[in-house]
């Protein structure tokens, strides 16, 4: 009995799941914008239960109203069974279709300020049972165009995010006209749906202007966070009287994590040279399946952003650095941040749960992996052999020789040059001779005295004369006696 109920309740189920899973969505951004006579581009990504091989024509419509649903036929501006372009847009409307794929894009060009309005993506199938189903979102895609001498932004239409990440909503501008502006001030505002002007939002803070860029953080985010987002800036252009302008900003999903596609990461990995992290999961390729986006962050507040479509949302340290591969898998070229940072695979779907009675209900899920922590590996040193110098050793010890060289030369060189000096031709020596015949058998000593200027003096004389005197008992002299030579020297510094 017990088996019975539970097959009962089985089937009730599969009934029920069966019934409310993936039928006929159109998903579409919610708003965008752009400046007048440039280019705007409005994508649209489609679902339905059947294959594009059981389909007998399809047909992609393009409407444009303020009303819900872009109002009746009469709006149609593109009609693709038909060729048909509103002769309003013609030459400035290029419309893209792939059914196979289930996604268009509407690119208006030189759009004008008077084209500000809804534009909705509409499909129409026609099937080989005979069937017929058409579908499209009922408020399309809210379009804000600008004065053409405001300086232009750009921001994503749509952030995800989990409870507790730290959020950046940022904005950059198109033209380099505000590097010369005097003052530039922005406050951030929150608005609780698309058709609230910014102006009557709430003023949630003051932003940060750097580089031609906008930054606003929000820490921790919860369920309370979800709404669309305006920039309100200020710009005082050579200290002129300050102008306002408001630009809209992204639209912020803070969404609940689940665990329901058994996402795989690589356990760990060391950094040495380009390294590949495999993110892998298990997705069901159903027709219900709107989009799918792969993202890789980190930091335990999940913060940054190691990869991102939009280069502006990727962190300093991987900008220009990682890529995706097959799709999630991250490829990362270089390395100069934290050591020991854990990298996560972050997945974000978008399905259809629409009915024929209850079209273009979507929900989106956010899923995680459990993370890569990375290592990153110093190379070793290469190791001198003991029998041979480095490089730099051996240019140390050339330069050493060679300065000892130099100093030993230097010095015998003065050596040399201090033990041979003479004196110099055409100088002029004053001498002076003193005698003294108090003593007995010996000629007084000689006294020589010289004087030149600018140098000091060596002199020396040997005196022969107490020698050579005659005998008194005789004429004859006596021989000279080395014993009563005499040696006198004076040194004298002039």
């Amino acid at each position: 009995m017990i088996s019975l109920i539970l097959v009962l309740l089985m089937l009730c189920l599969w009934d029920t799941l069966h019934e409310t899973s993936g039928l006929y969505c159109v998903d579409q951004p919610a708003r965008t914008e752009s400046i007048e006579g440039k280019s705007v581009t409005i994508p649209c990504q489609f679902s339905f239960p059947e294959s594009e091989n059981s389909t007998k024509s399809a047909t992609f419509i393009v409407k444009a109203s303020d009303e819900n649903f872009c109002g009746g036929d009469k709006k149609n501006i593109y009609d693709s069974s038909k060729g048909f372009f509103s002769p309003k847009y013609r030459g400035r409307l290029n419309v893209t279709f792939d059914l196979r794929h289930r996604n268009a894009s509407i690119t208006i060009n030189n759009v004008m300020k008077e084209e500000a309005t809804r534009y909705c993506c509409r499909l129409e199938l026609s099937f080989i049972n005979g069937d017929k189903q058409s579908w499209q979102t009922p408020d399309g895609t809210r379009l804000t165009v600008k004065d053409r001498n405001d300086p232009g932004l750009e921001t994503i239409p749509v952030i995800f995010a989990a409870p507790g990440d730290n959020v950046t909503l940022l904005g950059h501008f198109t033209s380099n006209n505000l590097t010369s502006a005097s003052d530039v001030t922005c406050h951030v505002w929150r608005t609780p749906d698309r058709d609230t002007g910014c102006d009557r939002g709430t003023n949630i803070g003051e932003c940060t202007y750097k580089n031609n860029s906008l930054s606003f953080q929000i820490n921790q985010v919860t369920s309370e966070d979800n709404a669309f987002y305006c920039w309100q800036v200020n710009i005082s252009p050579n200290n002129e009287e300050k102008n306002t302008y408001y630009y809209l900003g992204p639209q912020l999903l803070i969404i609940g994590k689940t665990n329901n596609l058994n996402i795989t990461q690589t356990e760990e990995v060391e950094f040495h040279q380009p390294v590949t992290i495999n993110c892998s999961f298990t997705l069901q390729q159903n027709n219900d399946i709107l989009q799918t986006e792969v993202y890789w962050i980190f930091g335990d507040a999940r913060e940054s952003y190691v990869y991102h479509p939009n280069l502006d949302y990727i962190h300093p340290d991987y900008k220009g650095k990682t890529r995706l591969v097959d799709g999630s898998n991250l490829h990362l070229e270089d390395f100069h941040g934290p050591d020991n940072t854990t990298f996560y695979c972050r997945v974000i779907f978008r399905q259809c749960f629409g009915r024929e009675g209850s079209p273009n209900r979507i929900d989106t899920f956010l899923e995680e992996g459990p993370g890569t922590p990375l290592t990153v590996k110093v190379p070793d040193p290469t190791p001198i052999p003991q029998n041979q110098l480095s490089p730099i050793a051996a240019i140390v010890l050339c330069l050493v020789l060679v300065f000892v060289v130099i100093f030993i030369s230097l010095a015998i060189y003065f050596l040399k040059k201090g033990g041979s000096k003479q004196n110099s031709i055409g100088e002029t020596i004053v001498e002076t001779i003193e005698t003294d015949d108090q003593k007995g058998g010996y000629e007084n000593p000689t006294m020589i005295r010289r004087q030149q200027e600018g140098e000091d003096l060596v002199y020396s004389t040997v005196n022969h004369s107490a020698s050579m005197r005659k005998n008194t008992k005789g004429p004859l002299e006596r021989p000279p006696d080395p014993a009563t030579e005499t040696v006198y020297a004076e040194v004298r510094k002039s």
